[in-house]
C-alpha cells in the first residue's frame, strides 16, 4: 500500500511496498490467519513476506513486500478480515523490512537462499 510518507522514498524503478496488517485478540485466531496468508502467498508464488508476532499481549499478522494483484490483494483482506485491521508503528515496519531483506539475501556461506520458512 502506498503511503503519503513514504512516497517520496520510491524510485522510479521499485515496486509498490505493501503492507496489510491486523491484530488478534487470541493466539489461534493468529496462528490461523498466519497460517492461511502464507498459502496465499505461496500459492501462486509472490514476493511477499508473511509474519505473526506477539506486542503489547495483541497477537499479529502483517504480509509485507511488492504490492499483489488485485486477487491476491483481496483473499489476504479477507483472511486478515478475522481480526481488526490495524496500521504498524514505523518501527515495528522497519524491523519487518529489514527482516524480509535479511532472509531474502543469499547466505553466501551456506550457498543457498534462507526462505524463512520457520515458525513466525
Amino acid at each position: 500500500m502506498r503511503t503519503p510518507e513514504r512516497e517520496d522514498q520510491l524510485d522510479a524503478g521499485d515496486h509498490e511496498p505493501y503492507v496489510c496488517a491486523a491484530r488478534f485478540q487470541t493466539e489461534p485466531l493468529s496462528r490461523r490467519a498466519y497460517t492461511h496468508a502464507r498459502e496465499a502467498i505461496f500459492a501462486p508464488p509472490s514476493n511477499l513476506s508473511a509474519y505473526r508476532f506477539l506486542l503489547d499481549r495483541l497477537w499479529y499478522v502483517a504480509v509485507l513486500g511488492d504490492a499483489p494483484d488485485e486477487i491476491l490483494d483481496r483473499r489476504l483482506r479477507r483472511i486478515l478480515a478475522v481480526g481488526e485491521p490495524t496500521i504498524l508503528p514505523d518501527e515495528i515496519l522497519t524491523v519487518l523490512w529489514a527482516r524480509r531483506v535479511e532472509i531474502s539475501s543469499p547466505d553466501p556461506r551456506a550457498g543457498w537462499f534462507h526462505g524463512g520458512d520457520g515458525p513466525g
